[in-house]
């Protein structure tokens, strides 16, 4: 590191006077260094490398001090020596036999053709002439391939250093022939060490707490955090202010997403809504109060499911009792939840002009978490039939409003409105029939009186009518194929003979008859009532026109025949939500 500038110097910012000229001065990046340096040492320096990572964690620096090492007058070296007259222009980016290349506006191939018609030619004055091309990923693929030959066989003076951030659109061809190094983000940790040391060798006042809060908020790139500091102490002086890093990143202070969660776990909607306001009042870009708010739901989740582990948290480096007290009253489903509310948000705001009136619709939500639970618990109690109760924080992420859930049976509040209660309720765990009040069919009957039989009907139908079958069949077959069987019910009956069914279709109802007459749904629809009924059904579909009177019982479209006429599905839907038939029809 260097010592402050002189104050009669023109001021160099803080990214670059502190930028590594040494293997040592590299943080979180020894495993790097260590193998180039050992490479020299061993005398095994390839011909080509490939550094690869996010935007400034110190790619090019250290390519700058890996060509200094090797054409340092004292090497090569492990550590170059900085003085001389070639580690000095390298670090100054001005040495004629290091080449930098920006790939970004030198894409073409005649770039390439240019870089190998000098390549042969031997560095001027150094040990190797070295090709830097940063952003390398940005040249074509004509360029990449005029460069493959001479990459795979350079002259013995040649090396070559490329730096990209998207590996990923380098060619294979290309990454063959380097070694490569996948360069990580610096941890938090390490940046809140290094500007601590930055401040203290700058005579900065700062606290440990707002540096640790810089350096979480910059995804790992030094260069970002010490422009951040560069810029905070232009607006503090010599004594940086918690309040000023917030103002100049333009993010949301802790004390406000701690104020706002509270509203959450209180039901404080109002108090929610206000702190929306404030934060828009204040300038606060909707995303970075989106981030900013998932980030601490987050860290909510990770002392909810890690036992209070902090070294995974990103908005503070050590939670304290408030922080730990709002994880503890959430569920970690809610939380889920509310994270899938905030991603959302997000995502909304790219598309809408009024971008407050969607934060603010989030933290309406937000704020009524409780008045919420899973669809997976809502669906689970519909298929199984059991009797509403209250949500113990559900098993996903997919959340419905909760209904009022009645404490009395749902026979007596049938009793209430005046109709029959059924004496003896069925168990909820009760075959279908049974649930309906319909007896038990006997083994015989489910094998259409012939016990040995395997295939027969699994229920009684032989002593009723061709309607009352059909009728009993659809409300059977509402259990298992709810919309399939919707569909049949806006048929009319219009023949059942043997194995033949015609259904009559309104025009009101057409459509259904076109999604019938599928054949997939067809056969599906036979498939489900032949199983039903006992026998092959096929079915036929075609439009009639409506009676210019009431139509006859037996032809009226067919309902299932429970007791109240209700679909059992939907007894049980309006069982768990309080609900009643106003009309049917």
């Amino acid at each position: 590191m260097e010592s402050p500038a002189n104050k009669s110097d023109s001021y160099q910012a803080l990214a670059r006077r502190y930028r590594p000229r040494f293997f040592r001065d590299f943080v979180g990046l020894e495993h790097v260094a260590r193998t180039l340096q050992n490479a020299i040492r061993q005398g095994r320096v390839a011909h080509a490398y490939l550094f690869c990572g996010p935007r400034g964690i110190g790619k090019t620096s250290m390519v700058r001090v890996f060509a200094m090492a090797l054409n340092c007058e004292k090497g090569p070296a492990e550590e170059p020596c900085g003085e001389c007259d070639s580690c000095k222009r390298i670090h100054r980016g001005d040495d004629i036999d290091v080449i930098e290349i920006d790939g970004a506006s030198h894409t073409g191939v005649d770039n390439v053709r240019e870089l190998r018609s000098n390549a042969i030619y031997s560095p001027a004055r150094s040990r190797y002439k070295i090709y830097v091309i940063d952003e390398v990923h940005m040249l074509s693929k004509a360029a990449f391939n005029a460069l493959l030959k001479t990459l795979e066989e350079p002259p013995e003076h040649v090396k070559f250093l490329f730096a990209t951030t998207e590996p990923r659109k380098v060619l294979e061809t290309i990454q063959s022939r380097c070694q490569r190094f996948d360069f990580p983000r610096i941890s938090a940790r390490d940046i809140t060490e290094t500007l601590k040391r930055i401040c203290e060798n700058e005579k900065i006042k700062a606290s440990e707490k707002i540096l640790g809060y810089i350096a979480r908020n910059v995804r790992g790139g030094m260069r970002d955090a010490l422009s951040i500091l560069d810029q905070v102490i232009a607006y503090c002086g010599d004594t940086v202010e918690d309040e000023a890093v917030y103002r100049v990143m333009g993010s949301v202070p802790e004390e406000t997403l701690r104020d706002m969660v509270s509203a959450f776990s209180e039901g404080n909607t109002p108090g929610a809504l206000r702190a929306i306001d404030a934060l828009f009042s204040a300038g606060k870009d909707p995303g970075e109060v989106v981030d900013a708010l998932s980030n601490y739901v987050r860290d909510l989740l990770v002392l909810k499911t890690c036992e209070g582990d902090a070294g995974l948290l990103i908005t503070t480096a050590e939670p304290d009792e408030t922080m730990r007290a709002q994880a503890a009253k959430f569920p970690a489903d809610v939380l889920l939840y509310m994270l899938q509310i905030l991603g959302d948000a997000r995502n909304k705001l790219k598309f809408v002009e009024n971008q407050q009136v969607v934060l603010e619709v989030a933290m309406v939500r937000l704020a009524r978490w409780a008045e919420f639970e899973s669809f997976d618990e809502i669906l689970s109690r519909l298929a199984s039939g059991g009797a509403p109760h209250a949500p113990q924080g559900g098993s996903g992420g997919h959340y419905a409003a909760k209904a009022h859930h009645p404490s009395q049976p749902h026979a007596e509040k049938a009793t209430r409105r005046g109709a029959p209660a059924d004496p003896d309720p069925p168990a909820a765990d009760a075959p279908p029939a049974v649930m309906r009040g319909e007896r038990e069919p006997t083994p015989e009957e489910l094998s259409g009186g012939n016990p040995a039989a395997d295939d027969g009907p699994k229920f009684a139908f032989a002593e009723t009518s061709p309607a009352e079958t059909w009728n009993k069949a659809i409300d059977q077959m509402y259990n298992k194929r709810g919309l399939l069987a919707a569909a049949l019910a806006h048929g009319q009956l219009v023949s059942f003979e043997g194995e033949d069914v015609v259904l009559g279709f309104l025009p009101e109802s057409r459509f259904f008859m076109e999604q019938l007459q599928d054949p997939a749904k067809r056969r599906d629809a036979e498939g489900n009532l032949g199983e039903i009924i006992g026998r092959k059904i096929t079915l036929r579909f075609r439009e009639i026109e409506p009676p210019p009177e009431a139509a006859p019982e037996a032809a009226q479209p067919a309902k299932p025949a429970s007791k109240s006429g209700i679909p059992p599905i939907v007894k049980r839907a309006m069982d768990i939500f309080g609900g009643e038939v106003i009309h049917e029809g």
